[in-house]
């Protein structure tokens, strides 16, 4: 076996050419890499390698055997004669109730290790390996597998399901897997029904509904676990569909997507198949007694299943990572990011307030969100639809990239970054200074590197004067409408204080004239029984309503709240008169957007020595190789001139770097949508975060330790209608 052949072996997962020739130690004459391209070309030939779609070569597995089926002549290394038929796995379905976790008892939230934190959710994360899944019939048996049973694959409520598969009816390579991966990566998804076609003009097989399970191995078998009915659409099944159906990709993705970005229960999940690809089923299509063996040469879609084992297509395998690198960090390290009030850890930023400013009509509650998102290490702002939310949100970027910072806007949901979008697109129409990093409606996929060289290779443009009078002008007018808004709220506040006193007063005097006169008391002889009683009455009446109390008692407290009531109404007409806040706000608004449109045009255009700069840099990162990290200047760098970025939450570690507070504000719009676990990375990329959603819905922050309002800094602010 060739050095090269061995080498492509080592690495399952695939190495590029430039990869291959570093790890071969290939020189840089040209006729050591025509060789290296020649011999990749003859083991190409031959059946043994492949190299797939993103230029990586891999090995190809051999077809898998029977079990206790040997090999032609004896000899492991022989070609096996090509098959199309795929045997599966029979396993066998038990229910077991789901056991009741014992209560945890209550502690301290606060002492919980950072550290320990983030690894838990890492875990939780990884505990869900769905993905973007298309594979090759070559690799069946190495990091894919079919099943087959009776009984369906998810459990009614209250259950878990569990297939147990006898480890000998595997393949030998995907046992191996299953061991390289025992130690931390216990999940592994289900694939089910299956579909068969072809991508680029070579068979390949798509899971159309993925099933998140754990698996561990016991003595002679294979145990799997499935403890929710979840079923998540395959998006390369919908691609591949959407084009051999007629489909567009969107309006395919519409009919299986869920308001709040959770899967479909099973039931339903196959309703909306048979409904959308009617013309590609073959055969019932019920999930009860799944298919013993799939046909390679055919093509539709088959009630089959398939184990599918974790790799880096899996949708959170990018947070995953960040994680890792995360739980890594110290405390100080940590503090200095916007996770620091989600661990209990206090911010190690001094509490500053930037001018809070607006580019629309606001009202008193979202300016108020607007002020805590440019004071306050975390803000959440709750609000059903129609409330102004994504107003605010707009407000929020604005005031931050007026001080000259940046901002991070996440969500799951495109739609909400297409309305963010549109709205703070138009504070500089002119200026490129937002990135939308993925919008899979406008074929849309741009990372950090793609931004670097835009910026390098683009052209200068025409820079707005900035005037410094007006944008001092602006904070003024912010800051004078700030302390507007506080005085109102101040009066307001002694105004209810001074209304609950005038009621308080008013019931002692109804109580002072309803009270009819003590009865004159009779000389009578006290006994020792009498005497007793007095006592106790008197004791009764110390611990008594002020409604029991004697009429000198009332009247004390009388005269107490009408001297409280003095002092209400004497701070109430000491404070200043109040700026007109409405006006303020209107002018606000129009300054805004002048003064936004010149600097956000000038923050996007380089001069001739910044894009010097830029193009030396990316000179050594290129070559450092392409798994090099970018330097925190040279990322910061290219944040100065492109300030806003717009990022799903789950593709965002695969275009953003990471970097402890890259950014100065981080939004998690639609946050009912996102989970903990895949958000946290993000925060980790900021400085101050805001959570934006709807209460009504299942918030992001659900089942997060409550480490108060004070050390989290938090503000909510729920708006009316």
């Amino acid at each position: 076996m060739s050095i090269l052949l061995r080498t492509i072996r080592a690495f399952p997962r695939g190495r590029s050419t430039e990869e291959l020739h570093a790890l071969l130690g290939t020189t840089f004459q040209n006729e050591e890499r025509r060789a290296l391209l020649a011999e990749l070309e003859t083991l190409l030939a031959q059946g043994l390698i492949r190299r797939q779609a993103n230029g990586r070569w891999v090995p190809i597995a051999s077809v898998p055997q029977p079990p206790g089926q040997a090999r032609p002549g004896g000899n492991e290394l022989a070609p096996v004669a090509e098959t199309t038929t795929l045997v599966a796995a029979p396993f066998v379905r038990s229910d077991p109730a789901v056991e009741q976790l014992p209560e945890e008892a209550e502690g301290d939230a606060a002492a919980i290790a950072p550290q320990a934190l983030l690894r838990y959710w890492r875990s939780a994360l990884r505990s869900d390996p769905r993905g973007t899944i298309t594979e090759a019939f070559d690799r069946h048996g190495a990091v894919w597998h079919l099943i087959s049973g009776k009984g369906g694959l998810v459990p009614d409520d209250g259950q878990v399901v569990r297939l147990r598969i006898a480890l000998d009816a595997l393949a030998d390579d995907f046992r191996a897997a299953l061991i390289r991966r025992e130690a931390n990566e216990n999940a592994l998804a289900i694939g089910w029904p299956l579909a068969i076609g072809r991508r680029t003009g070579v068979p390949a097989i798509w899971p159309i509904g993925l099933i998140a399970a754990e698996w561990r191995r016991t003595e002679g078998f294979l145990e799997i676990e499935i403890a929710a009915d979840d079923v998540l659409v395959n998006p390369a099944w919908l691609r591949g569909a959407a084009r051999s159906a007629g489909w567009k990709a969107a309006d395919l993705e519409a009919i299986f997507a869920q308001a709040d970005g959770i899967g479909l229960e099973a039931q339903e999940f196959l309703a909306r198949l048979r409904d959308a690809a009617a013309s590609q089923i073959r055969g019932p299509l019920t999930g009860a007694a799944l298919a013993s063996q799939i046909d390679t040469a055919a093509q539709g879609v088959f009630d089959a299943a398939a184990l599918f084992l974790p790799e880096d297509s899996s949708f959170t395998a990018g947070s995953v990572r960040d994680l890792d690198a995360i739980a890594q960090w110290p405390e100080a390290q940590l503090a200095r990011t916007a996770l620091a009030p989600l661990l209990g850890l206090r911010s190690a930023f001094a509490p500053t307030e930037l001018p809070a400013i607006n580019v629309g009509s606001l009202n008193a509650e979202q300016i108020a969100a607007v002020r805590s998102a440019c004071a306050k290490p975390l803000t959440v702002v709750t609000g059903p639809p129609g409330t102004g939310k994504s107003q605010a949100i707009v407000s929020m970027a604005a005031s931050v990239l007026l001080s000259g910072g940046t901002v991070l806007v996440a969500s799951k949901n495109h739609q909400a970054l297409d309305a963010v979008q549109d709205r703070l697109g138009t504070l500089a129409p002119d200026a490129p200074f937002i990135v939308r990093t993925l919008d899979p409606a406008r074929d849309i996929d741009r990372s950090f590197a793609s931004v670097l060289a835009e910026l390098v290779q683009g052209h200068a443009g025409r820079a707005r004067p900035l005037d410094i009078g007006l944008k001092e002008r602006l904070d003024a007018l912010a800051t004078a409408r700030a302390e507007g808004l506080d005085l109102l709220a101040r009066r307001s506040a002694l105004e209810c204080e001074i209304a609950e006193h005038l009621d308080r007063i008013a019931a002692h005097q109804r109580f002072a004239v309803a009270k009819p006169a003590p009865p004159v008391a009779k000389a009578v002889p006290e006994t020792r029984g009498l005497a007793r009683l007095h006592a106790l009455l008197r004791r009764v009446f110390a611990g008594a309503p002020k409604a029991m109390m004697p009429q000198a008692t009332s009247l004390s407290a009388l005269e107490a709240l009408e001297a409280a009531l003095a002092r209400l109404r004497s701070a109430r007409d000491a404070l200043a008169e109040s700026p007109d806040v409405i006006a303020l706000t209107e002018d606000i608004a129009a300054l805004a957007q002048a003064v936004l449109a010149a600097q956000l045009t000038t923050r996007a255009n380089l001069s001739l020595d910044d894009r010097d700069q830029l193009d030396q840099a990316k000179a050594d990162l290129d070559f450092m190789g392409g798994r090099a990290s970018p330097p925190p200047d040279l990322i910061r760098a290219v944040l100065t001139h492109r300030p806003l970025w717009l990022v799903s939450v789950l593709g965002a570690p695969k275009r953003l770097p990471l970097e402890e507070g890259l950014f100065d504000l981080v939004i998690f719009d639609e946050a009912s949508q996102c989970d903990i676990a895949s958000a946290l990375p993000l925060f980790a990329r900021a400085r101050r975060a805001v959570v934006v959603g709807d209460v009504r819905r299942r918030m992001l922050w659900n089942g997060w330790p409550d480490f108060g309002a004070e050390s989290s800094g938090s503000s909510g602010s729920g708006y009316a209608a």
